[in-house]
């Protein structure tokens, strides 16, 4: 006599169990299912759902990660300085100097609107975008 791996019982045996109810919630007849199909339905049918949700969280988190390590480096930032704080107070420097300004050079007021920095730590007015 073969015996079904995992089940402990022979093909064809009556060896049922209750698996759900049909329609008619609690009150609802049992449906019985072989401990084969049942333990096959279990080992080879994951919840598919689960597994996409939790692979759109890992891959949202990815992303959430990515974005925060490129914002970081300045990718999205279009101003050409940038703010160090320095005790009390920020000192500004230009970004892209070579040799670059130290802090204590830099001035500590941000330049407004239409200024930026020079390499020599002055706000100077912003010239025209080449075309």
């Amino acid at each position: 006599m073969k015996i079904l791996p995992g089940t402990g019982t022979a093909p064809g045996q009556a060896d049922t169990v209750p698996y759900f109810r049909e329609k008619g919630g609690a009150r609802g007849r049992l449906r019985s299912v072989p401990a084969a199909i049942r333990l096959q339905s279990l080992i080879h049918c994951k919840p598919v759902m689960k597994l996409r949700i939790r692979w759109l969280i890992f891959i949202a988190i990815g992303l959430f990660i990515a974005f925060v390590f490129v914002d970081s480096l300045g990718v999205f930032d279009s101003k050409s300085w940038y703010e160090v704080p320095h005790g009390s107070h920020s000192h500004y420097l230009p970004k892209d100097c070579d040799p670059p300004l130290s802090v204590g050079n830099g001035p500590t007021t941000p330049p407004g609107p239409g200024e930026t920095l020079d390499c020599q730590g002055r706000i100077v007015p912003e010239s025209p975008a080449p075309q």
